[in-house]
C-alpha cells in the first residue's frame, strides 16, 4: 500500500471512529443516563455465562485496571444496575452480575448506538457496500482474535 493511500485510510478511519463514538457516547448518556464505560461493563455481563463475572476477568476482557473497574461497578451497584457478590468457591474474590434493571438498560443503550450506526453509516452505503463492510469487519475481526480472545478470557 503506498504512503499516500495508507494516510488516507488512516485519516478517514480515525475520523469515523472518532464521529461515531462523540455522538454514540452523547445519545446514551443522554438517552439512557449511563456512560459507555458502564454500557461496556453491562454489556460484557450481559453477554457472559449467567450474566456474571469474577472481578479479575471482568476487569482483563475490559482492559479496565482493577481500581478503575471497582470504582465503575461500585457505581453500577450503587444505582442497582450490578449485584456484588462474594465468590462461593474460594471465598475471596467477588462476582459482578447484572441486573434486571441493568439488563433494560444495557439493552436500550444497545438500541441507540444500533441507531447511530444506521444513521451514520448504514444508511450511507448501498446494500453491496455493507456487505463488502460486513466482509472487511469479519476479516479484521477475524485477524485481531477478538472473539477468541474474549471467550478465552471468560474460561
Amino acid at each position: 500500500m503506498s504512503e499516500q493511500v495508507h494516510q488516507r485510510a488512516w485519516s478517514m478511519f480515525t475520523q469515523i471512529i472518532l464521529r461515531v463514538s462523540s455522538v454514540g457516547t452523547q445519545q446514551v448518556k443522554t438517552q439512557v443516563g449511563i456512560s459507555m464505560a458502564d454500557f461496556a461493563i453491562l454489556l460484557t455481563l450481559s453477554k457472559s455465562p449467567e450474566g456474571a463475572l469474577r472481578m479479575g476477568v471482568l476487569s482483563e476482557v475490559l482492559s479496565f485496571s482493577p481500581s478503575r473497574l471497582s470504582y465503575l461497578v461500585s457505581s453500577l451497584v450503587d444505582r442497582k444496575l450490578v449485584k456484588k457478590t462474594t465468590a462461593e468457591t474460594d471465598g475471596r474474590g467477588h462476582i459482578a452480575s447484572i441486573t434486571a434493571t441493568g439488563q433494560v438498560l444495557c439493552d436500550k443503550a444497545g438500541d441507540v448506538l444500533r441507531s447511530v450506526y444506521v444513521d451514520l453509516i448504514e444508511t450511507a452505503l448501498t446494500e453491496e457496500e455493507n456487505q463488502r463492510l460486513i466482509d472487511m469487519l469479519a476479516h479484521v475481526n477475524d485477524r485481531l482474535g477478538i472473539d477468541r480472545v474474549i471467550l478465552d478470557m471468560l474460561k
